[in-house]
């Protein structure tokens, strides 16, 4: 099976619009500020450029533009949870005992978050589509828990996010919301409704969008970083706050039973 000239034309165009973006980024600088994000970009191109070559010489059909898509997909998916974590110390960096407490939860998080996943998918799937649900379902579920839990992190201490972080937090957990609610059950509700079917299919091309217009001006500078406690008041907060999220975490285990 070969893909029509209007797919491939689409294709074209799908990788001239992530080129563009990742000039934009390293014009704007980007890679100082947040560079795994920027890393991500430029792999979501390569990635995606990689992908082609499978389809052209084996078609679309073939046993290795299945496997290139997967082993590229779980790449991708680990980069941008990787940004995920870039985006949180971006905002939080410059507070540096905040940073310090968050980064110690946002790594309690994400494990209890991919043993979650790790453990659903592998007692509901068979062995042959047991990675495809790990990396397909579970990270993504993952990625959305992390950028959640890091932007209420800000707003609980009040941080300011500004414009550039903000547009990038909405892009990516935009994508990853997506992704996790069309796996769960929208495939199976909504998978007839045209509207649904647009939204699922270009939900990346609309997160691109919200990346552009972080980047279409350039970068504001930093906030000036208020007064705050000494860092060694914020790791006396991790045990406490630790206990409080193995009690969450058990409170979820017992309502998924």
């Amino acid at each position: 099976m070969h893909l029509s000239s209007v797919e491939i034309s689409r294709y074209a165009i799908g990788l001239g619009i992530e080129a563009g973006l990742c000039l934009l980024a390293l014009r704007r600088g980007l890679q100082q500020r947040l560079r795994l994000f920027t890393i991500y970009l430029c792999a979501v191109f390569a990635g995606d450029a990689i992908r082609w070559l499978p389809i052209v010489i084996w078609g679309l059909g073939s046993r290795e533009t299945l496997w290139t898509y997967w082993i590229t997909q779980l790449i991708m998916i680990l980069l941008r949870g990787a940004a995920v974590v870039d985006l949180a110390r971006y905002v939080l960096k410059p507070y540096t005992g905040i940073w310090t407490l968050c980064k110690t939860i946002l790594v309690v998080v994400g494990v209890i978050l991919s043993t979650t996943a790790v453990v659903g998918a592998w007692e509901r799937s068979s062995y042959a589509i047991r990675m495809i649900v790990i990396a397909d379902r579970g990270l993504e579920l993952v990625i959305l828990g992390l950028l959640l839990f890091a932007l209420t992190f800000c707003r609980y201490y009040r941080v300011p996010v500004d414009r550039v972080g903000g547009l990038i937090a909405i892009g990516i957990g935009f994508y990853a919301a997506v992704q996790v609610a069309n796996n769960t059950f929208l495939s199976q509700w909504l998978a007839y409704f045209p509207i649904w079917r647009a939204i699922r299919d270009n939900s990346y091309v609309i997160s691109i969008l919200f990346w552009v217009a972080a980047l279409w001006r350039p970068l504001p500078e930093r906030p000036v970083v208020p007064e705050l406690l000494d860092e060694r008041v914020y790791g006396e907060m991790i045990p406490a706050v630790s206990m409080r999220l193995r009690e969450l975490n058990s409170r979820i285990a017992g309502a998924l039973k």
